[in-house]
């Protein structure tokens, strides 16, 4: 059953108003959170919550407590009481008190609804998992921070990033997701945020979309890997990529040119193809229209990652079963990762790039690549380095020698930076003289003061790919 209404617009906007004149804001939560660290778990079997303030109690409350009904009318006025009951937000309990039917959540100037924990504990298949966990804060990271034209959310759950993107600029928004839940708690959620620029629908991946197509896709898909079904925020097949697979299969018809796509997931390696190789096969015969770029964070072995999920359900014949069907797959490592496919404006050569993320490495560094690398594949670098004032970044050279004719002969040279991507790369000597050369000066005034003889495009190209391994930086 679902328990939210959607009554008169006027009563989501006096509830509304209501939280924010009691302070139950973003960033009132967020700064109890940051005090109290596991108030997210305190009250999810019904504690009694008292003694607070309105936002505080409000906070209590919708994380899954229990209040008073006279408290909760001392605190807020008896119009708002009434409509958060006709909102479907609290509901009767024993001994006088109230109690609520979703988790809320104030964030990012925003009011986002889920399903209480005990949904989770009932093992309910369409739980709607709460949008401010580790998992779905990273994602969010990911994605851009301002947005033009039409965003699309696929596996949207809670529809956060859709909400969010609406919030930030997009003409309009959608939430796409299988299970009927989602999209009435994210059609619920827009409402109760004041945005009319939304629109959540439920289909089997890109179903509801009947033909749009999209500026900017996100998305978050199930990707644990499962042999039999369990939950619908989670599963993600035998192998963990059936829900990812099937999106990108599809997204030759649905992203426009010059779009992108962003996901966080989880994927394989496989013996002799890796997980970035897959996705461009997975686009299908307009693979060549699509750049990828990939980073990943946590690198898994197989049984490893049985071993972490190890539950009180596995049995000898489950343990066999995951065995064969990774071997059966030639898995060789999970990857956690995240990667923007970009859909090309014009015609012209794909790339393909993979990085592994280090101590240093921040979600933005991922949008950095695939921007830098484009204006390299456009040509545009080339500019942008003839006239702007070069830098080097914090790196190290190391040079080994072997014998030769009784001597000591140079052998290789690599040069190793920590960030914005922990890389070591073999250099020529080129590089090797220049780098440390970088003082402000630009590429024009290099080629011209240190008397490079090469073509200017040229010479700046070849930088430029030293700028996409961080081994300089460019301020333009």
């Amino acid at each position: 059953m679902i328990p939210i209404q959607f009554p008169s617009p006027e009563i989501f906007t006096r509830v509304r108003e209501a939280f924010r004149a009691a302070g139950y804001t973003s960033e009132a939560v967020d700064e109890q959170m940051h005090h109290e660290p596991r108030l997210m778990s305190a009250y999810v079997h019904g504690r009694l919550v008292t003694g607070f303030d309105a936002a505080q109690t409000l906070t209590r409350l919708f994380f899954g407590g229990a209040a008073r009904i006279e408290e909760l009318r001392t605190l807020l006025n008896p119009q708002t009481l009434d409509d958060l009951q006709s909102l479907g937000l609290l509901e009767p309990a024993e001994d006088n008190t109230l109690r609520p039917t979703v988790r809320l959540r104030p964030m990012l100037g925003l009011y986002v609804i889920a399903d209480l924990h005990q949904r989770y504990e009932e093992r309910n298949a369409d739980f709607v998992y709460p949008p401010d966990g580790p998992n779905t804060h990273e994602y969010i990271t990911y994605l851009p921070t301002r947005y033009e034209g039409h965003f699309l959310e696929a596996c949207g759950g809670t529809g956060v990033a859709a909400l969010i993107a609406a919030s930030r600029g997009a003409t309009h928004a959608s939430s796409f997701d299988i299970s009927p839940r989602c999209s009435q708690f994210a059609a619920f959620s827009a409402q109760l945020s004041g945005l009319d620029n939304f629109t959540a629908s439920t289909g089997d991946a890109f179903a509801p979309a009947a033909g749009q197509t999209y500026d900017t896709i996100a998305m978050h898909p199930p990707y644990v890997p499962v042999l039999g079904d369990q939950f619908v925020f989670s599963d993600g097949g035998q192998d963990g990529e059936a829900i990812t697979r099937k999106h990108i299969e599809a997204i030759p018809h649905h992203l426009n040119p010059g779009g992108r796509l962003y996901c966080r997931c989880m994927a394989t390696d496989r013996r002799g193809e890796p997980f970035e190789a897959r996705l461009r096969k997975w686009l299908g015969p307009r693979h060549t229209e699509f750049d990828i770029v990939l980073h990943t964070t946590r690198h898994i072995d197989p049984i490893g990652y049985l071993r972490e999920r190890r539950t009180t359900e596995q049995t000898r014949q489950s343990i066999t079963a995951w065995i064969d069907m990774v071997q059966s797959l030639a898995i060789e490592q999970y990857v956690l990762c995240a990667f923007i496919l970009q859909r090309h404006a014009t015609p012209r050569e794909p790339f393909t790039l993979r990085r592994r993320s280090g101590d240093h490495t921040r979600p933005h560094h991922l949008a950095w690549l695939m921007n830098w690398q484009t204006l390299c594949a456009t040509g545009e670098a080339a500019n942008i380095i003839l006239n702007s004032p070069l830098h080097p970044t914090p790196s190290s050279l190391t040079t080994s020698h072997k014998p030769e004719e009784g001597e000591w002969a140079q052998h290789q040279q690599t040069i190793t930076v920590e960030a914005p991507y922990p890389i070591t790369r073999e250099v020529d000597d080129l590089a090797a003289y220049l780098i440390p050369k970088l003082d402000g000066r630009t590429g024009l005034q290099l080629l011209h003061d240190l008397q490079i003889n090469a073509n200017p495009t040229a010479f700046a190209a070849y930088l430029a790919e030293l700028a996409a391994l961080g081994f300089l930086r460019v301020y333009n």
